[in-house]
């Protein structure tokens, strides 16, 4: 959390942060959202995650589970139209010319070319939606201070299930829960929950603020790393 904390520093041109004085759990309240973002969650990931909630729960936070979070059925078609769209819009160059096309691999020009069959106007209707999703989040925070989930629904697969199969459920299993807060904005951290000193797959927490709240979101996930990586070294 210090290099999040150094990093956002340099990225905001800010030389003031601090550690909060005032111990940052009390009153917090952490939303865990409803089912979406949790379904299909691998027994390893699952497992690691509610102990670290079990873990913020007994340090004093506030847990708040089954927030709701709507419009989740548009999340992944509006990032995708307009991922899509800007992505070939900045690499058409690359993309329109026959020597450097070669270079590029089968998986990532099949995204260039379904982002090239993106109209103006489906641009502008995600856009519109993804502005409707945003205050749907923005609702979900009037509730909570913070969101929690998984960052990823599963640990990390052996590029052998994943080369030339990119589209299959396992890549969406990785990115589900992260792609909401990509397409949003909202700032968002990524806290490892597996024990650092052993063998296991790595596994961990995803903790999300509110607009411009940047700054918070890192005070509070200073504490939570140190909640939950004293919980799992005791």
């Amino acid at each position: 959390m210090q290099d999040m904390q150094l990093a956002f520093s340099a990225l905001a041109n800010s030389q003031n942060f601090q550690s909060p004085r005032n111990n940052p759990k009390n009153k917090q309240k952490i939303g865990i959202p409803q089912s979406y973002f949790l379904e299909d969650c691998v027994p390893a990931v699952e497992r690691t995650f509610w102990k670290s909630i079990d873990a913020l729960r007994e340090a004093g936070y506030i847990i708040v589970e089954d927030i709701e979070i709507q419009k989740t059925e548009s999340i992944y078609r509006t990032r995708q139209t307009i991922q899509l769209s800007e992505m070939y819009w900045f690499y058409q160059d690359l993309v329109n010319s026959p020597d450097n096309k070669k270079l590029v691999g089968k998986d990532v020009m099949s995204f260039f070319e379904r982002g090239s069959k993106v109209g103006m106007m489906e641009l502008m209707l995600a856009s519109r939606e993804r502005l409707s999703i945003i205050s749907c989040l923005s609702k979900a925070f009037q509730e909570v201070d913070f969101l929690a989930m998984p960052t990823c629904l599963t640990t990390a697969p052996k590029i052998d299930d994943i080369l030339g199969r990119e589209t299959v459920n396992i890549w969406w299993l990785l990115v589900r829960n992260s792609e909401l807060f990509n397409l949003s904005g909202l700032p968002s951290l990524s806290i490892p929950t597996h024990r650092l000193d052993s063998s296991e797959l790595p596994t961990a927490i995803e903790i999300s603020g509110r607009a411009l709240e940047d700054e918070r979101l890192l005070q509070v996930g200073e504490s939570i790393w140190k909640i939950i990586h004293a919980s799992k070294s005791s």
